[in-house]
């Protein structure tokens, strides 16, 4: 819970933070308990340094999402090498045709890593009402 009160890892995500430990422990058990989607930890030895999940959308479309929460290890390759797996493991044993992302347009780190794991930028997408008023989205197929 700790990376999701991180300054520096909110404003390269969804820009929304919240402190109450109580409301973050329901989104990690909401997360993880639904059926189709998939969640790992990302460790370097023993150590969990991130997560990445692979959400259900469709028959043959997965959503990626990734963070690298300890920031010692961002900007290593490290969130590359698990993209490159998690596509692996969607395309190879999920059944996966697709899989698609959305990035905040200023996180150039993580578009690196994304395009250095094969996706491809698509459009921007615009949300009104919120502090993330525009995504990239991206995708790559099998």
């Amino acid at each position: 819970m700790k990376w999701w009160k991180d300054d520096e890892l909110i404003q390269l995500t969804s820009g929304i933070k919240e402190t109450s430990d109580d409301v973050l422990f329901g989104y990690f058990k909401q997360l993880v308990n639904s059926p189709k989607d998939h969640h790992f930890i990302i460790l370097c030895g023993k150590k969990a340094i991130g997560h990445v999940a692979l959400s259900h959308k469709s028959k043959d479309i997965s959503e990626i999402h990734i963070i690298i929460g300890e920031a010692t290890y961002r900007g290593k390759g490290l969130g590359t090498e698990a993209i490159k797996k998690a596509a692996k493991l969607a395309f190879d044993e999920l059944g996966y045709n697709r899989i698609i992302l959305e990035v905040r347009p200023d996180n150039r780190r993580a578009i690196q890593a994304y395009e250095k794991s094969g996706f491809v930028k698509v459009k921007l997408k615009k949300y009104h009402g919120t502090e993330q008023s525009i995504t990239l989205l991206m995708s790559l197929s099998k």
